[in-house]
């Protein structure tokens, strides 16, 4: 019997990781080790998003679109370092937050990495679903769903602008330079 309580319960201290709500009034305190849950109302709620551009990026790492303009989003927030905005990378799967932590170490990646949390489902592309109809509203079209999506909103959460399928990576970091600037 001491044995199957071994099995049962050493896998889940493995794979579970604790919920963080962010609470942390500065986004530079936000440490790179860690994933927070996100939806519009904590964002909304985070002191350090007041007078700032916030861009958010959902990605998968199993995604190659995805995996290629991660660089280019950290690059991006570097360079654009002086100006007010944050990035939030945006993951939709929760079972493999351990992935996504070993995914950013092993590439050296510096980007805090959120998931969405959800209380009407906990289905991911539902979670997605819900966060993009709560962010764009009536600009959302289920056709453009999809991830390695980026959406910028200003001070006032306002939507500036949202990526589709059809725009290549330069083109998204040009109208990102442009918008933030």
């Amino acid at each position: 019997m001491k044995v199957l309580i071994i099995f049962i319960f050493f896998p889940t201290l493995l794979f579970s990781q604790d919920k963080e709500y962010l609470n942390i009034k500065k986004y530079e305190e936000l440490s790179i080790n860690k994933i927070y849950d996100l939806n519009t109302d904590l964002l909304h709620k985070y002191e350090h998003n007041n007078g700032k551009y916030k861009i958010l990026y959902s990605f998968a790492t199993w995604c190659s679109p995805c995996v290629e303009f991660i660089p280019t989003i950290i690059n991006l927030q570097k360079k654009l370092s002086n100006t007010n905005i944050y990035v939030y990378g945006i993951e939709t799967k929760t079972k493999r937050q351990a992935v996504y932590l070993d995914f950013f170490k092993n590439k050296n990646y510096q980007l805090p990495v959120f998931n969405l949390e959800s209380k009407e489902s906990s289905r991911r592309f539902k979670k997605y679903d819900k966060f993009l109809v709560d962010i764009l509203g009536t600009k959302f079209n289920p056709k453009y769903i999809g991830l390695s999506k980026i959406i910028i909103l200003d001070e006032n959460f306002k939507v500036l602008f949202e990526s589709n399928y059809n725009m290549n990576n330069d083109d998204i970091r040009t109208k990102i330079e442009q918008i933030v600037k």
